[in-house]
């Protein structure tokens, strides 16, 4: 894939309220992000602190990312990321870079 392969289908943000049922909106997301590694999705990063957890995986085959999901809660809302498109991993890697975002496990999950 090169980088005028590249494309950006859509970019979906839902945030909810949690209004006093954590628990049940932790377990949701907890839910949601099993349900996708159910499916093959491949797990970027997880970070569980806490009343706060945060999932990212993508949807990926050969060089190409399909899809990129970032599930988050803590004691307040519930976050959702959904980056859909055809993606090479050098262009996501390129742009959390210029949006000074440092996650290196994104670099070790795409660079296997």
């Amino acid at each position: 894939m090169t980088r005028d392969d590249n494309k950006l289908d859509g970019l979906r943000i839902r945030v909810y309220e949690v209004d006093g049922n954590d628990n049940a909106v932790a377990a949701s997301v907890q839910a949601m992000a099993a349900s996708l590694l159910a499916d093959d999705w491949q797990p970027v990063m997880r970070v569980l602190e806490d009343d706060e957890q945060v999932h990212s995986l993508i949807n990926e085959s050969q060089d190409t990312i399909h899809c990129l999901i970032l599930l988050a809660s803590d004691d307040h809302e519930a976050v959702i990321v959904n980056l859909i498109g055809d993606l090479s991993p050098e262009l996501l890697g390129t742009s959390l870079t210029a949006m000074d975002i440092d996650l290196p496990a994104v670099d070790r999950a795409i660079d296997r």
